[in-house]
């Protein structure tokens, strides 16, 4: 069928359009393949780490063919990479313009604000994000910009993830907000909460015991500790738990000692889960004698040492705890059981000496130094200790060759340089040796009060009642015991002044009432 010229026409006519769309859509897709292409481009170099100046000429190349906010979002990262803050606050500020929805371009925002040090503003860029649709990491980068300044706020911001990413980690950093608002409470909640979704957690029962306990609830913590116990006996994390229970406790006795019969039910727990662990009933002795339960700390204690009985320096801190918490006739016991097991070992006799020197029964424990440096004759502590019992039993001239063997070992030894001037000074020997070690001790420690009265001391045996009341003033003033002052009235009384030594000596009784001679003193210029 033919058609006629005036239908061609109209045909003709009506097509021409449609092909000049077709084209112009065709231009457009190229373009848009173009800057897709440019784009990718850009991102790869972008993820190699040291191409970012190449990347940001790829993304300009895309942005020619298409104007996009994720690609001038992307040109920003890279400006970040390179340091040049500057520029990318322009371009994600460009960006933003265009798509004020974009989350990622935001926290573009708040990077480079906070890199800048314009923190509030950063933060301010963050919250723009909670309006959005935020992910787990931006809710959580925001909380954390908050912790340092404002606890209550980044708990909001936890709590807001949390309905939306129930997440154990973000528990325990919202119990440590807690904590620091001194909310026991809501720390407790915040860790119980994070334990129901972690139960084999170490940490989380760790921090939650401690909670238990700083907050009053030994029950809890014992009940929390008893759970592990029953459910992974014997485990690493199980011994972890029980350990900073007891180690808690051992830190604040003040529980242990307000729930007495708890704390005695709980420690016969940890020997009988756990007799064989060192740690467990090393711990358990220390807390039984921190509640003078001395029966229970000396069987842990035995259980304890029959594990490492090899091994000497457990056996040393568990002596080191008897005495230290004044029990010297059990430390000497202890000592007494397990020292022939280590005979080489002169640290067992030191202290041996030591709790002799407690009991008190100074003969005893000059034996016990002296047959320690038969082991080892280069024992400092021996040699000091031995120079202040011998010049106490008034056998001066081996106290004498004991400080000076400390000295000869340790020039600058400020104990036996104080001790020993003051030992010559009250027996007027040899007072220039005594001015020399006194002076030493004092210009290492000016304002120790105990080596400023020796200087002044040996100084007023010597003569010099002047300078001497010059330094028994500074050992006053720098805090002075009733022994100084008792050395600043007889210094006082030398220089005629009575009145003022009178007040001096009142000061000393007032300090110390049990000294009649000073008494008679003061009586007789009454």
């Amino acid at each position: 069928m033919r058609h006629s010229p005036v239908l061609l026409f109209v045909i003709v006519s009506a097509l021409v359009p449609t092909a000049g769309v077709l084209a112009q859509d065709a231009t457009v897709l190229e373009q848009q393949q173009k800057a897709k292409q440019y784009f990718i481009s850009g991102t790869a170099l972008q993820l190699q780490g040291n191409r970012h100046a190449e990347a940001i000429l790829e993304f300009q190349e895309s942005l020619k063919y298409d104007s996009s906010a994720v690609t001038l979002a992307a040109m920003a990262r890279s400006f970040i990479a390179l340091r040049k803050l500057d520029r990318a606050q322009e371009i994600v500020e460009t960006a933003l313009r265009m798509d004020s929805t974009s989350a990622d371009s935001w926290e573009l925002l708040a990077e480079v604000l906070i890199s800048s040090g314009r923190y509030d503003e950063g933060i301010a860029a963050y919250e723009h994000i909670r309006a959005l649709q935020p992910s787990k990491r931006q809710l959580y980068t925001l909380g954390r910009l908050y912790e340092p300044r404002d606890a209550d706020k980044a708990i909001e911001v936890y709590q807001d993830l949390l309905t939306r990413h129930p997440d154990a980690d973000v528990l325990r950093r919202m119990a440590g907000l807690y904590e620091r608002k001194r909310d026991r409470a809501g720390q407790i909640r915040s860790l119980e909460s994070a334990q129901q979704l972690e139960e084999d957690n170490v940490g989380i029962a760790i921090e939650l015991v401690d909670g238990y306990l700083r907050a009053g609830r030994l029950e809890d913590a014992v009940q929390l500790a008893r759970t592990w116990s029953t459910r992974t006996h014997a485990s690493e994390g199980s011994l972890r738990v029980w350990g900073s229970m007891l180690s808690a406790l051992l830190e604040d006795s003040l529980v242990a000692n307000l729930y007495l019969e708890q704390t005695q039910s709980m420690l016969d727990d940890a020997m009988r889960w756990y007799p064989r662990s060192f740690p467990i009933t090393s711990l358990v002795g220390s807390v039984a004698i921190s509640i003078n339960d001395l029966p229970r700390a000396q069987v842990a204690f035995s259980t304890a040492a029959r594990l490492v009985q090899q091994r000497a320096e457990p056996l040393l801190q568990i002596a080191a705890v008897y005495l230290g918490t004044g029990h010297p006739a059990e430390a000497i016991g202890f000592l007494l059981e397990f020292q022939p097991q280590h005979p080489a070992d002169p640290r067992f006799l030191l202290m041996l000496g030591d709790a002799y020197v407690v009991l008190p029964d100074e003969p005893t424990a000059v034996s016990y130094y002296e047959a320690a440096l038969d082991l080892d004759p280069m024992i400092l502590e021996a040699w000091l200790q031995l120079g202040g019992l011998y010049d106490g039993m008034g056998r001066y001239d081996s106290s004498d060759a004991a400080y000076e063997r400390v000295l000869q070992l340790d020039p600058l030894n400020i104990v036996a340089s104080n001790n020993y001037a003051y030992s010559l000074a009250v027996r007027g020997h040899d007072l220039q040796r005594a001015r020399e070690l006194a002076w030493n001790a004092v210009q290492q420690q000016p304002e120790n009060p105990a080596y400023l009265d020796t200087y002044a001391w040996v100084l007023f045996q010597s003569g010099d009642a002047e300078r001497a009341r010059v330094f028994m003033d500074q050992a006053v003033t720098y805090g002075g015991n009733a022994t100084h002052h008792r050395h600043l009235g007889d210094i006082l009384e030398r220089l005629g002044d009575i009145d003022g030594a009178i007040r001096a000596w009142e000061e000393s009784l007032a300090k110390d009432p049990d000294q009649p001679d000073l008494q008679i003193k003061l009586d007789r210029y009454r």
